[in-house]
C-alpha cells in the first residue's frame, strides 16, 4: 500500500513563481518515489494535473483572484480555511506524513499531532525579508514566534537555502534542519548550440555583455537593488545589456517608465 502524504501549500497553485514551482516538482518527485499525495492549497491558480496527486482547494468565499507574496489579511483568511479543511481530511484519511510549507508548517504540525503522523515543515523564506510598514512588521514578529513553535513541533525542517538552515539552528530546538535545493524548473537539459543561438539573437553587437535575471519582482528578491544598479553598471560598462524576464504587466510597465525617464534625463 502506498504511503500517503498531506502536503499543504498556502500559495496559489499553479503560478509561475518560486514556491508554486518548487511545490509542483516536489510532488512530482514524491509520486515518482511511490507516494500518494493530497495537495491542499488555495482556490487560485492554474489547474495542473500531476499523476498520483489529488489537488484539493479550499473555498473562496470572497472571490479573491490573486494573493500577493508575503503576509496579508486574505492569507490569514485562507490559513483558517486550510486548517478547517485539513482537519476534515485528516479525520477521513490515514496520512503517514503531513508536510506544511511556510505558515502552513504550524498548521501541518497541529494536524500531524492530531492523527499521530510525522510532521515536516518546509521553510522558504526569512519572515523579516518582507518588512514593510508597522502593521506588517507586527504580523511578521508574531509569525516569527509561530514559526519557532512549528519548528519545535515538527520532526524535520526542510529549508530552501543554507542561510535558512542557520536560522532554524539558531532557534536551538532539537528538530534537525536540512537544506534541499530547488529541483530545476525544467526537466530538459540545455543544449550548447541553442544557448549560443539565443545569445547571438539577443546581442546587438558582438562585444555586448549580456546580464540576465529571471524571477519575480518581489522586493525580497533584491530586484530594487538590481534596478537601481543598472545605470551605474552601464555607466562603467557601456557594453552591458540587461535581459530581464519576470514581473507582472503592471511591474513591467513601471520599470519601463522608470528607464524611459532616465534616458530622457541623460540626454
Amino acid at each position: 500500500m502506498k504511503e500517503k502524504i498531506l502536503l499543504i501549500s498556502p500559495q496559489p497553485f499553479f503560478q509561475w513563481r518560486g514556491s508554486p514551482i518548487r511545490v509542483a516538482f516536489n510532488v512530482l518527485a514524491l509520486t515518482e518515489l511511490g507516494y500518494h499525495v493530497d495537495l491542499l492549497t488555495l482556490p487560485i491558480g492554474e489547474d495542473k494535473k500531476i499523476e498520483g496527486v489529488n489537488v484539493i482547494r479550499v473555498a473562496n468565499p470572497l472571490g479573491f483572484k490573486n494573493i500577493p507574496i508575503g503576509p496579508s489579511l486574505p492569507k490569514i483568511l485562507f490559513d483558517v480555511l486550510i486548517l478547517m479543511k485539513g482537519i476534515s481530511l485528516c479525520l477521513r484519511n490515514r496520512y503517514d506524513v503531513v508536510h506544511g510549507i511556510e505558515e502552513a508548517g504550524f498548521i501541518g504540525a497541529i494536524l500531524a499531532r492530531l492523527i499521530g503522523a510525522r510532521a515536516v515543515f518546509e521553510k522558504h523564506s526569512d519572515p523579516f525579508s518582507y518588512k514593510k510598514g508597522r502593521l506588517k512588521n507586527l504580523i511578521l514578529r508574531i509569525y516569527a514566534g509561530v514559526e519557532k513553535l512549528a519548528v519545535r513541533m515538527s520532526d524535520a525542517v526542510i529549508c530552501t537555502g543554507q542561510g535558512l538552515v542557520q536560522q532554524v539552528e539558531a532557534m536551538e530546538t532539537s528538530t534537525r534542519a536540512f537544506h534541499v535545493s530547488d529541483i530545476p524548473s525544467s526537466l530538459l537539459e540545455f543544449e550548447e548550440e541553442k544557448v549560443a543561438a539565443v545569445r547571438r539573437k539577443l546581442k546587438k553587437t558582438p562585444d555586448e555583455v549580456l546580464v540576465s535575471f529571471v524571477g519575480s519582482f518581489a522586493l525580497y528578491q533584491g530586484v530594487d537593488l538590481m534596478f537601481s544598479a543598472i545605470p551605474q553598471v552601464i555607466k562603467q560598462c557601456p557594453h552591458a545589456r540587461f535581459i530581464i524576464i519576470g514581473g507582472s504587466d503592471k511591474e513591467i510597465e513601471e520599470q519601463n517608465k522608470r528607464f524611459t525617464a532616465m534616458e530622457w534625463l541623460n540626454r
